[in-house]
């Protein structure tokens, strides 16, 4: 067996436990229409154009970008451990319980992580299903310490593309953690050189494809 054949029956799997949640969680006669179909929810994610790069995120929060909406689905415990600066926390379980979501902005650019890809893809799809188009943050939590706040230094024999790259991790991570895992920025001084982050503005619901 492919591996493309045993994520295509992941995803089948995920769609499907999501799915059941919906009509499951969803008050009876009160169950919203999918702004999606399966088919293009299941497209969206294996095309990955549902995701942000974790390079993208460090620079929306080091610009101060406005409009932006980072929420945690991890559990209470790894959120109070550590979480991205300014997200804010949403169990996965808690995104269909009566006002988790009355503070979140639709029109905002909505960023979901958890510790990796798996909860966050429910999740993306939970809030799809209630009209909030968001972006997974790629890798999770995981990702994000290793890429971001403890960049490893690639071999010199990389190409330049990979060397600048990590560069850019290398200031971001000055930046967030002064190149470890104390998040304590009180005396970060001066602002790392970090190239302008990519517009995430959301198409209007009239020009959106499949």
């Amino acid at each position: 067996m492919t591996l493309e054949k045993i994520f295509d029956k992941r995803l089948g799997f995920i769609l499907l436990l999501v799915f059941g949640a919906i009509l499951a969680i969803s008050p009876a006669g009160n169950v919203q229409h999918p702004f999606l179909s399966a088919d293009e929810l299941a497209a969206k994610i294996t095309s990955k154009s549902n995701q942000m790069a974790a390079e993208d995120l460090a620079h929306i929060i080091i610009d101060k970008q406005p409009g932006v909406t980072i929420i945690d689905l991890r559990n209470k415990s790894d959120f109070e451990k550590y979480h991205i600066p300014g997200a804010i926390h949403i169990p996965v379980d808690n995104l269909f319980k009566r006002g988790s979501l009355d503070n979140i902005d639709p029109q905002n650019t909505i960023i979901i992580y958890s510790n990796g890809d798996a909860h966050a893809s429910q999740g993306w799809i939970l809030l799809q299903q209630q009209g909030y188009d968001s972006f997974i943050l790629t890798g999770g939590m995981n990702y994000w310490i290793k890429g971001i706040l403890n960049p490893e230094k690639p071999d010199d024999l990389v190409a330049d593309s990979e060397i600048l790259r990590y560069q850019v991790r290398q200031a971001a991570s000055k930046y967030f953690s002064g190149g470890g895992m104390v998040l304590d920025q009180k005396d970060q001084k001066t602002k790392p050189k970090i190239r302008k982050p990519i517009n995430f503005k959301k198409k209007k619901k009239a020009d959106e494809g499949c």
